[in-house]
């Protein structure tokens, strides 16, 4: 779809897309809608697909507006940034939007690129080399730290063993026998 752009460059990233769509390809647009509305439509007193489309444009301007206007948007935007060769990184932000079935559609687009990042010189420079030599301690470590993350809990029926994980009610009685607290 051959459309005509002006591009304006913004501050930083921020780029400025004025973007005119030819009133054939408006017309066009139209006219496809319509015959695609008109065989589908089921109108009262004329068969599926059979009629005018007078009647077709009189009941479904707005509906086909809507369409037209979709789909030029999104067919516009992709061919103008393909022209402009930009590499866009947001979705755009579409404002003063001139659309009507009898004229071009006249809309701007406000979007950010990709910066441009300029290399300086980077040949030459000395870099250390980080040590990363592993201790036997630290593996040790990891691997118990590791076991225990992943470990649960587990009734068993023996009596309890060192390192045994314990679960008791505790009562503390008196001399006498007696329950205290």
């Amino acid at each position: 779809m051959p459309v005509t752009y002006e591009l304006t460059e913004g501050e930083k990233c921020k780029r400025t897309l004025k973007i005119e769509v030819t009133h054939d390809l408006v017309q066009g647009k139209f006219q496809e809608i319509y015959h695609k509305l008109k065989a589908e439509a089921v109108i009262p007193g004329f068969r599926k697909g059979k009629a005018p489309l007078a009647v077709i444009r009189s009941r479904f301007a707005k509906i086909a507006a809507k369409d037209v206007l979709e789909d030029l948007l999104d067919e516009s935007y992709a061919d103008a940034i393909a022209q402009a060769k930009l590499d866009p990184v947001s979705y755009p932000k579409i404002i003063d939007i001139d659309f009507a079935e009898d004229k071009p559609l006249l809309y701007t687009a406000e979007l950010e690129v990709k910066p441009m990042i300029k290399l300086e010189k980077y040949t030459g420079l000395t870099l250390k080399k980080p040590d990363d030599q592993v201790k036997d301690g630290e593996v040790i470590e990891l691997m118990e730290y590791i076991r225990r993350k992943n470990s649960s809990l587990e009734s068993v029926d023996r009596p309890a063993a060192e390192h045994d994980f314990v679960v008791a009610d505790l009562e503390v009685l008196s001399d006498s026998g007696n329950s205290v607290g």
